[in-house]
């Protein structure tokens, strides 16, 4: 799915369940590949060392990925209700017309203006 549709790649390496024992088990004993070893959570630099871990990284880049769809789907969304109210507002205004223009503009509603980027 990650080429198909866009989304950030995993590096393959991660994608192998053995890696991350092996990563997780330095982890655990090397405070050279984990800085954060006998360090509090209350500690300043805690957060920033574990942001810098390389799946902390990709986990980034993904939730990055999809705030911005999330963002794309709420201004769609926020353009379909601002158009309905545009409609809704024609609609009360053509129900107060007299008859000749609604009998003017009743062949013209029934197509839709699309614009597409």
């Amino acid at each position: 799915y990650e080429e198909e549709y866009g989304y950030p790649r995993w590096p393959d390496e991660m994608k192998d369940p053995a890696y991350f024992r092996k990563v997780l088990q330095e982890m655990r004993v090397d405070p050279r590949s984990n800085p954060l070893l006998g360090r509090s959570m209350d500690d300043p630099e805690y957060w920033d060392e574990a942001a810098r871990a390389p799946w902390a990284q990709i986990l980034l880049k993904k939730e990055q990925y999809w705030t911005d769809r999330r963002n794309i789907w709420l201004e769609q969304y926020n353009n379909i209700v601002r158009k309905n109210r545009g409609r809704e507002e024609l609609a009360d205004l053509l129900e107060a017309s007299p008859n000749k223009v609604k009998r003017l503009t009743a062949p013209i509603l029934k197509y839709n203006n699309i614009v597409r980027k």
